[in-house]
């Protein structure tokens, strides 16, 4: 005799369930900032994935150059997109190097704190680009 079970349903393309316990990633604070649209965050996460994906190889080009100007502009732009998002390790790292490639504040080491950002933002591009594709 032939089982009627039927396969659980996969998720709904607008499903959460893939970015729950993602290292440094607010799910709330993300929702919250997109009115609570699940569908709508996800495509928030996959355009910082395309516009951002690139920018630790932009910044560690703009270190080797010694443009921190333009090494604060990229973390402030970056900054203000992982707040957003909910990222949070990514917009506190951006945070502290935009404060100190800047020249405000304490002073940091620059290129410590960019590599550790860039570092943290291939990371979570990457672990972002795999949740998202679940």
């Amino acid at each position: 005799m032939a089982s009627s079970i039927t396969p659980p349903a996969p998720p709904a393309p607008d499903s959460l369930a893939a970015l729950q316990g993602q290292d440094g990633l607010d799910i709330a604070c993300g929702l919250a900032a997109v009115g609570g649209k699940p569908a709508v965050y996800r495509r928030l996460l996959g355009l910082f994935i395309d516009t951002h994906g690139a920018e630790a190889a932009a910044m560690r080009q703009l270190l080797r150059a010694g443009d921190l100007g333009a090494l604060a502009a990229h973390a402030h732009h970056l900054r203000g997109s992982a707040a957003t998002l909910g990222l949070i390790e990514i917009e506190t790292l951006a945070a502290a190097l935009e404060q100190a490639a800047g020249g405000r504040g304490p002073t940091l080491p620059v290129p410590e704190l960019s590599q550790t950002l860039a570092d943290a933002l291939d990371d979570t591009v990457e672990r972002l680009r795999r949740a998202l594709l679940a």
